[in-house]
Parts: structure tokens; sequence; C-alpha cells
């Protein structure tokens, strides 16, 4: 059966029991976030608060562990913390998996508070000037010194990209990141609409990955204190996915 959680279901992990937190506007429902590939819930353990990321059927495979072990090293970085993570497997949590097969290689790490920038964008959240240059000078800081260690995420977009309270940006969706001696995943991203370069619809995969997208979510973070520009924008990013590379009225 498909893993359904309910507020306060106990899960042992690795020696620690978790529990599935409430969602804060929601009494009585999991604190859950739906993505493309996973949905991702937030479990507890006394004051510890961990993001339990549950893959759909498609994208659930032991890669998941190699990929965990090349990410590790990069825990570290700036804005990479969910580089550090702990993948659910038979051999170390079999008790816990004959209760829960959907849990294979479901993926263990730490919760990031904050919006994400796609939702700071649909809700039009005003930016001071001072705000909006803090956070495009975290993200190119970030992309940056990415960049520096060999890696790209190569599906930079908002919903991929955290803003925490206390400032700077964090990355998650990390899976498919490129790096130094990273196995190249079977299926590509080709990028995410509304940051993604025309001439990449067969898959993003190499250093400079990030190049094109970060350079549009830089100009998105640096405009969002003119109200001209939050009213302007077309959503979910400031360009719809068709308009990228386009000659339309919110380039100009």
């Amino acid at each position: 059966m498909p893993f359904r959680p309910q507020v306060g279901d106990e899960l042992l992990i690795n020696g620690v029991t978790y529990r599935i937190a409430e969602h804060p506007a929601a009494p009585g429902i999991p604190f859950g976030q739906a993505g493309r590939r996973a949905i991702v819930y937030q479990v507890v353990a006394g004051d510890d608060k961990r993001a339990l990321k549950v893959f759909s059927r498609r994208f659930r495979s032991p890669a998941l562990v190699l990929v965990a072990q090349n990410l590790a090293p990069f825990a570290s970085l700036p804005g990479l913390q969910v580089c550090q993570r702990e993948v659910i497997t038979p051999e170390q949590n079999p008790d816990l998996l004959r209760q829960h097969p959907d849990l294979a290689y479901t993926v263990l790490m730490p919760w990031i508070e904050g919006p994400t920038w796609m939702e700071t964008m649909v809700q039009k959240r005003p930016l001071s000037p001072e705000e909006s240059l803090a956070l495009a000078r975290s993200l190119a800081s970030v992309l940056s010194r990415m960049e520096e260690e060999g890696l790209a995420h190569c599906d930079l977009s908002g919903p991929n990209v955290i803003l925490p309270p206390g400032g700077g940006v964090e990355m998650v969706d990390v899976e498919e990141m490129y790096g130094p001696e990273f196995e190249r995943p079977e299926v590509l991203s080709s990028g995410s609409g509304g940051y993604a370069h025309r001439s990449v619809a067969g898959g993003v995969w190499g250093l400079e990955g990030d190049r094109f997208a970060g350079a549009v979510m830089l100009a998105e973070m640096l405009g969002w204190c003119d109200e001209r520009v939050r009213g302007a924008a077309w959503g979910e990013s400031y360009f719809a996915p068709e308009e990228v590379q386009e000659e339309t009225e919110r380039y100009r």
C-alpha cells in the first residue's frame, strides 16, 4: 500500500523514533509538501526536525545510496545542508520496511524552514531594496562556491531554493546534481519552466548547468523590490515558460 501517514505515527529509523508532524495551518493533517518526484514530510524526534523524502515508485532506486555518499562531502558548504542525508535501506531498516515497503530508499535529511523563492513570487511578497540585494548576493555566493567545487544543481528553479528566516538561501532537490565523479543520471532534467534555456531540451548535465537559470533568478531577486516587476511577473517565475528567450513585454 502507498505510504499514507497520519499525524503522530511513529517511525523507527536507524535507531531513532520519529513522529509525523502536524501541518501548522491544517490541524490533523501531516506536514507534507508534494513535488514532481516525491512527497517530503516533516518528522520530529524531540526538538530535532527532519525532512523525510518519500519518492514515487518510478524514482525509488538503490542508486540513491550512492547519490547520498557522493553528496555527503559537500554538506558543510553554504546552501547545501540537504546534502547531509541518510537513506533508508532494507539492510539497515528491515523492520520498518516490512511495515512500510514504500519507504525503501526514502531519504532523511535536515528540515529547512522558510518559503521557497517560488512561493515568495506567487504571493507577491514585497522585498526592500536591501533584502533583494542580500538575497541575490547569497544566491550568487552559493552558486559561485558550488562551481568552484565542481558542482551544479542542474535544475535550478524557484521551488528548489528555500529562503530561511535567518537569511541566505538553501538548495533542495539535489539528487541529480552534477559533480566530480558523480554518475550521470539515466534521465536528465531539461530544466524548469521559466528558467530553462531552449538549447537544453535534451537535458542539463555539466559544470555550467546553472548559469542561465542562475542569471534569470538573480535578475528576479534583484528586481523584486520594484512593485512594477512584482506586478508584471507571470506567477511561479517572472517569465512564463514559453516566453524565455523571446521578445515579449516582460523583457522590455
